[in-house]
């Protein structure tokens, strides 16, 4: 396997050997897109607003050059760290990832490129994750323990073989699925779903039990994270249903 980091560009290209063959009868994670489960549910009022609000922040995001650029150091991505979840998800070859300073509600996020998304084919879109610059949630990221990082990682990284699964038109529905609580939680947690299926739940495990447990995060935060992440109960649960 072969990590490659650009660090004057802050641009990490991932690599590794072709994925293997499945086998007959293996039973693949199910996307989020093909559970089928976001069919029922309603936007609810104010969607306007938040369809204004969520398209600005999106074309903000995916258009605009990082002003503060992450610094390619070893605390932000640590190499072991990225090479070991990116053995849980083979199918991330070649992917172009940029990282970047932002003042954000969460402590990462991963969102792709407006220009990649249109102009380039699914399997070669590019994608920017958005490290926390201003941590006034209560989490440092400087701070997150290794086994906690990993599990951070293979979330957003999960984000990427979701975006990588569809088209343009796929990557808008999930935009605008942000701008309903409902299809949010159950967005976010498909995802949650998707890194324990591709054998990363021990990390997200112990990364929701470091936040709701010995972070010192927020209140308002874990209360955030309860509402639209996965608890750690519940992952107890999800793991013990894998093989």
């Amino acid at each position: 396997m072969l990590f490659h980091k650009e660090m004057e560009n802050n641009i990490l290209h991932i690599t590794s050997p072709p994925a293997p063959l499945q086998k007959r009868g293996e039973k693949q994670p199910l996307l989020p897109h093909e559970s089928g489960c976001f069919k029922s549910l309603a936007f609810g009022e104010g969607f306007r607003e938040r369809l204004c609000f969520t398209l600005k922040c999106l074309i903000v995001t995916m258009l605009l050059s990082p002003v503060q650029c992450v610094h390619a150091q070893d605390n932000y991505v640590p190499a072991r760290v990225l090479l070991e979840v990116k053995e849980c998800f083979p199918g991330l070859d070649g992917a172009r990832i940029t990282l970047k300073h932002c003042a954000i509600r969460t402590t990462l996020n991963c969102r792709p490129r407006l220009f990649s998304t249109f102009f380039n084919r699914k399997t070669k879109r590019k994608y920017v994750i958005r490290v926390n610059s201003k941590p006034r949630n209560g989490i440092c990221y400087d701070s997150i323990p290794a086994e906690a990082l990993r599990g951070l990682w293979a979330h957003e990284l999960a984000h990427v073989v979701d975006y990588a699964s569809v088209g343009a038109c796929g990557v808008m529905k999930r935009g605008l699925w942000y701008l309903s609580p409902g299809r949010k939680e159950m967005f976010e947690k498909s995802i949650d779903l998707l890194a324990i299926r591709h054998g990363a739940g021990t990390w997200l495990l112990e990364w929701s039990c470091y936040v709701q447990e010995r972070s010192g995060a927020t209140d308002e935060y874990k209360a955030y994270k309860r509402r639209y992440y996965l608890e750690p109960g519940e992952i107890e649960q999800e793991l013990k249903k894998v093989p």
